[in-house]
């Protein structure tokens, strides 16, 4: 008995229903590859352009998989504060001395120094209180007698505070000689920061 022609035609959209199916289950496979092969490349390079590179997609295409895949985003943002904190660990390292330079005199090794970088102490210390560290912008508009605007716009830092509070994480650090690693300045800060501490300014 011949099949008839809506037969035919429900066979051929079963049919074709399966084969979609199935390219939608092997591109959700490869993608799911890819995520994964992301993941790994992104724990070794630490920088999400340099891993989404080595499996051939763009970065745009890494932070639109964490906007749809919420187990994707949970892993991405983990381990990129995993980076973060080890950044923030050698940054700590830099500001109080835990990594050593060579002194060499006459061609020979002498000695070695405690590095002590106070630009990494002012970045630590405007990273958690940002409040007191941050740097201060303030715009003054003025047109006396209708004359054209001025724009002044005055920056400063609370530099004083600033270097009481490193020369206090140096000592905590347990740095001897703080006032050698910056002159006077920074002695005269510490003996500040010994004899009372230093409160924090009203927000504006």
């Amino acid at each position: 008995m011949p099949k008839s022609k809506s037969n035919g035609k429900h066979n051929g959209s079963i049919a074709e229903d399966s084969l979609e199916e199935a390219r939608q289950a092997r591109e959700a496979a490869r993608i799911r590859d890819n995520k994964a092969r992301f993941l790994k490349h992104f724990a070794h390079l630490k920088i999400a352009a340099y891993a989404a590179r080595r499996i051939g997609v763009d970065r745009r295409t890494i932070y639109k998989w964490a906007a749809d895949d919420e187990e994707f985003r949970e892993a991405f943002l983990n381990m990129r504060e995993e980076h973060t904190d080890a950044l923030e660990g050698e940054l700590l390292k830099l500001a109080t001395g835990k990594y050593k330079k060579p002194l060499v005199s006459a061609g020979e090794l002498v000695a070695f120094e405690d590095i002590h970088d106070v630009h990494a102490l002012e970045m630590l210390l405007k990273a958690y209180r940002p409040r007191l560290y941050r740097d201060r912008s303030n715009l003054q508009i003025t047109g006396a007698d209708g004359g054209s605007v001025k724009i002044e716009r005055r920056e400063r830092k609370e530099v004083v505070v600033l270097i009481a509070d490193a020369a206090r994480l140096l000592a905590g650090a347990g740095v001897a000689d703080v006032a050698g690693l910056a002159g006077q300045s920074l002695g005269a800060a510490l003996a500040l920061a010994e004899a009372s501490s230093v409160p924090e300014p009203p927000t504006p």
